[in-house]
This record gives structure tokens, sequence and C-alpha cells, in this order.
């Protein structure tokens, strides 16, 4: 502070071998993390697919790293199979279910709608909502 002005501003920049957010995985979840917008490197961070749904190798979760800047490739969530006793492909079938039982928690965030079939959500103040609203 000179003479009641500020001299100069430092700025922060991303360090180039840091990643941005993750990419969004169609069927699939980011799990076990925290909301960031810079991962440093070397970070991991775990999908798990959506009831249904594998990863191409069976699995129901896969992970991926940022190396040198970059996320390494994520996975695939494609509906899961069933193989069947004579060896052929059987679709996996989805039972609707109307009654979910108790609310979930929303850390940092409150319901703002309470319906039959659907919940609708909000943040609390200084924080940013990842996910659907609905």
């Amino acid at each position: 502070c000179i003479s009641g002005e500020w001299s100069s501003l430092s700025i922060c920049e991303k360090s180039i071998t840091a990643c941005g957010r993750p990419p969004k995985v169609p069927h699939a979840v980011i799990i076990h993390q925290r909301y960031q917008e810079v991962f440093p490197a070397d970070s991991e961070v775990q999908y798990k697919c959506e009831d249904g749904y594998a990863t191409e190798e069976a699995s129901s979760s896969k992970s991926i790293f940022c190396i040198a800047g970059n996320w390494t490739e994520g996975p695939m969530c494609r509906p899961s199979t069933i193989s069947g006793s004579n060896g052929s492909e059987i679709q996996t079938q989805i039972t609707t279910i109307n009654n979910c039982g108790r609310h979930p928690t929303v850390e940092h965030g409150d319901f703002v709608e309470i319906a039959e079939m659907f919940l609708r959500f909000r943040c609390n103040i200084f924080y940013r909502r990842v996910g659907p609203e609905k």
C-alpha cells in the first residue's frame, strides 16, 4: 500500500500439470470426491456406473487419473447383461419402485420441493450444485 493505493495485484493461474473438472460420463457418477474445480497432478477420480450399467470390463466402477494436465480415458457405462444358462445374453429387467423411503440428506443443501416421485433441492450460500437439482 503506497499513498493509500495498492501498487499491483498478483494473479493466480492454474498449474500446467493440474487438471480441470473431470469429464462427465453418461450413466455414471463420481464417488468419494468432494467438489473441486482444479485437481493436482496424479489425482485419482473414481466413477461408479448407475444401477443396471457396467463398464466394458463388466465392473461397476473405474478410476481416471490426472497426468500432465489431462485426464486419462474415462469408463463407458453400458446396460449390463446377464449370461443365461445356454450362453445367450439376457437384458437386465428394470422394476419400477414407487416408494423410495426416507429422504436422503444433502450436505450443505436443503430441499425446496418434496413430491411423491421427486425431490428438488438447492445448495446453501457459497456452495454450487453438482448434478441434477431434481
